[in-house]
């Protein structure tokens, strides 16, 4: 499904910013429903604030594989261009098999970057753009939860995909865009408000029953739960911790995915 490990961490951060919609339900709990207008307008404010700023950050990739059971890099953009992004764990000791091949595998994705005249900016694909085209015009106050307002919402078509956005993953493993709109249809979505700074603290994406992306696979339980936080006090929301469960079966094979990802030390450059 994820091209690499590190592809994987901005796609989870960018494909829930998906085609503008309008947003409102007149039927909301009306403190839950001003939290939500103030967190979308937080994050615009913020967003808007710092369009010029980058920042250097680490990731912790934790895959549950016993053979390579943790990934950890850095990014600075001060750094120079071929050093920005370093790989920590798996070291050279660690795992050199593995360290090899998602050396290579970032050096095939700066490639194709590079070829469609793309430039990588791993922190930027970390901001929280606008929650508000997530919300697909169909947000509805669910329930309070600790110190939060939950508010669950309809996915739209396509705002979950497969592989990049040229069609290329479709092409080579069989997959049509009309996949991914259905992909996205059996998908339900949450996101968290907190009471007290009217904030958007996090988002949930969950299937709420098993169902076939395709025809030679079947997802028996989907989750993905992203915490998100300011990159410093006054700086842009950024996704800080996601955790991805998925089980089913594809090929006449069972499967299971549990990753959590980690994003820390954020500092404005």
């Amino acid at each position: 499904m994820y091209r690499s490990f590190y592809s994987f961490c901005a796609i989870v951060s960018l494909f829930i910013f998906s085609p503008m919609v309008a947003f409102g339900d007149a039927a909301l709990n009306a403190p839950a429903e001003a939290a939500l207008a103030a967190a979308i307008a937080d994050a615009q404010i913020r967003r808007d604030n710092a369009r010029e700023d980058r920042f250097a950050f680490s990731t912790r990739v934790e895959t549950g594989d016993e053979d390579n059971p943790l990934i950890e890099l850095s990014f600075d953009p001060q750094r120079p261009a071929d050093e920005q992004y370093i790989l920590l764990h798996p070291s050279e000791e660690e795992n050199p098999k593995a360290r090899r091949k998602m050396l290579k595998q970032r050096q095939k994705d700066l490639q194709k970057m590079a070829e469609k005249g793309e430039e990588a900016t791993p922190d930027r694909d970390l901001v929280i753009k606008d929650p508000k085209k997530l919300l697909n015009n169909s947000a509805h106050f669910e329930r309070e939860e600790g110190a939060n307002y939950v508010f669950s919402f309809q996915l739209a078509p396509g705002s979950f995909n497969f592989g990049d956005d040229n069609g290329e993953e479709h092409e080579k493993e069989g997959k049509t865009k009309e996949d991914d709109d259905d992909f996205a249809s059996h998908l339900k979505g949450e996101m968290f408000i907190s009471k007290e700074e009217q904030r958007l603290t996090g988002v949930r994406f969950y299937a709420p029953k098993s169902f076939k992306p395709m025809a030679v696979a079947k997802i028996k339980h989907f989750n993905i739960m992203m915490d998100i936080a300011p990159a410093w006090p006054d700086g842009p929301l950024v996704t800080t911790h996601q955790t991805v469960t998925v089980r089913g079966k594809a090929m006449f094979k069972k499967f299971e995915e549990q990753t959590t990802i980690t994003n820390f030390g954020f500092e404005k450059r």
